[in-house]
């Protein structure tokens, strides 16, 4: 594991100064590296004198009396590497212990799952920050009380999630229309399948795009007319 992740932070240092007009070489590889929860990789890799010193640089003791340069740099790992295959997976089960924490009513931990400047957005409606969380948990938990999420599939690259899911649930509250008005409770059970797209920055949910069929589920409910 530790061999990988050296040769992605080789990957790296050289990637970081592929533009210079001196090439900078590597002396040594012996660096730590520290993987956020983005999936990125935090690292400190030293080059030798010939390399330029910018902002991102500390001058340090250089090996055999010479003089190195430590070069902190912000890696994005190569795709299919063991960083990026932690990242998907972190993003994945980020997107799983929101639906648990739903399903288990912890309104904390499923807020906890998101950002306070994230967005969500479903059919006719659309929520910003902790008000939007809120308005949102606070629609779809009161009108059915009894709702369970079940996943069926989630699908993870770099910082997204797509997820297919299932809604159950008895609709014994009021759900909100469109134009603010309250449709009353009409006691039937439904099943909406629905997806999601979710986008993860340091390990917290960021926007959450819910797509699902609005005309299947208020036929379910009995509110669609028949003909």
């Amino acid at each position: 594991m530790l061999s990988e992740a050296v040769a992605v932070i080789a990957f790296g240092v050289s990637w970081l100064f592929r533009d210079d007009p001196v090439q900078a070489d590597l002396v040594r590889v012996d660096v730590h590296p520290r993987p956020r929860a983005d999936g990125r990789l935090d690292a400190y890799a030293p080059i030798d004198e010939r390399g330029s010193v910018g902002r991102l640089y500390r001058a340090v003791p250089g090996r055999f009396g010479r003089l190195a340069v430590a070069a902190r740099s912000t890696v994005v790992p190569p795709v299919g590497s063991p960083c990026e295959r932690g990242a998907v997976m972190d993003a994945k089960e980020l997107v799983q212990r929101g639906a648990d924490a739903w399903n288990s009513r912890d309104q904390e931990a499923f807020f906890a799952t998101y950002a306070d400047d994230c967005e969500v957005s479903a059919p006719g409606f659309t929520g910003k920050g902790r008000q939007g969380l809120t308005e949102f948990w606070t629609t779809w938990h009161g009108a059915f009380p009894d709702n369970q999420v079940i996943v069926r599939v989630l699908f993870g690259e770099g910082d997204r999630v797509a997820e297919e899911s299932v809604f159950e649930g008895t609709n014994d509250g009021a759900l909100p229309s469109p134009d603010g008005s309250q449709i009353p409770a009409t006691g039937r059970r439904v099943s909406e399948s629905f997806s999601g797209i979710h986008a993860v920055r340091d390990g917290r949910i960021v926007s959450t795009h819910f797509y699902f069929d609005q005309v299947d589920l208020l036929t379910q409910l009995g509110l669609m007319p028949t003909g």
